[in-house]
């Protein structure tokens, strides 16, 4: 798989997980703000993965590619316009156009989620292994990168309360037992069908697993602790490391799970 394509799958799951972190979070406990910049942020994140699957179109016999871009710039466009809903603070607006923009963006991972080889939604249950763990991987990098920036928030509202930020920790250690499930198994059938792995993919494999699956869940209950004291900031720093952990550990995976039909 190419590297465009890794670049396509990372940031269409990046955003399906930041737009789905957004909506559980309640509007009543953050201020309007949050939604509107970080909304913004899943609209940049759309808008870059339309042009790199553009790019991939002019490469490809089939027109698939450009659809994808469409879906990417209709999920732009659906970000924008639920960011400009929370300008004029109309919440319920904005929330059904953040859930349809999680729609777009899950949508998205699930047409891709079978390689460049079998894109679209002419999809088979053979394929359910691919789609099961990119949306795992989407809810595991988007949930720990919006509660790092919710951390972040509360610098601009010190006034808030932490139930939101718990909720999202919550969030996070559940994508990762969830994806650490998911992984695990297709780790295990790895190594059935061929036990003998050379030493550079056990260098991959451990990295994979320490930072992206043990680290971030490390520093994911060290944050909840944190919140205790409670201390906003110190957490956010944890969450920061906790984001490129979880960053890290999702591409190692990307390309351990390259010419296999299930994710490492």
């Amino acid at each position: 798989m190419s590297l465009a394509w890794h670049i396509l799958h990372f940031l269409i799951r990046i955003a399906m997980g930041i737009a789905f972190s957004i909506g559980l979070t309640s509007p009543r406990q953050v201020t309007s703000g949050f939604f509107r910049i970080h909304l913004w942020v899943v609209m940049g994140i759309a808008v870059l993965a339309a042009l790199v699957a553009w790019s991939l179109g002019s490469d490809s016999p089939t027109t698939i590619p450009r659809t994808i871009s469409g879906f990417s710039v209709l999920l732009a466009v659906t970000s924008y316009l639920a960011a400009s809903c929370w300008i004029y603070e109309a919440h319920r607006t904005g929330r059904l156009l953040t859930v349809l923009a999680t729609l777009l963006a899950t949508l998205l991972v699930v047409g891709t989620a079978g390689g460049p080889n079998h894109l679209g939604f002419h999809l088979s249950l053979a394929d359910w292994p691919r789609i099961l763990g990119s949306l795992s991987a989407g809810l595991l990098v988007g949930s720990t990168t919006t509660a790092m920036l919710l951390g972040h928030w509360y610098l601009n509202a010190p006034g808030m309360k932490l139930q939101p930020l718990r909720r999202l920790l919550l969030l996070v250690m559940l994508a990762i037992v969830l994806r650490a499930m998911v992984c695990g198994g297709g780790l295990v059938e790895s190594l059935l069908t061929d036990p003998a792995q050379p030493a550079r993919w056990w260098i991959f494999i451990s990295f994979r697993w320490l930072a992206g699956i043990a680290g971030t869940l490390l520093l994911t209950v060290m944050a909840w602790m944190t919140l205790r004291i409670p201390n906003t900031q110190s957490a956010t720093g944890i969450l920061y490391t906790a984001t490129v952990l979880a960053m890290l550990g999702e591409l190692a995976s990307q390309l351990l799970s390259d010419t296999l039909p299930y994710h490492l």
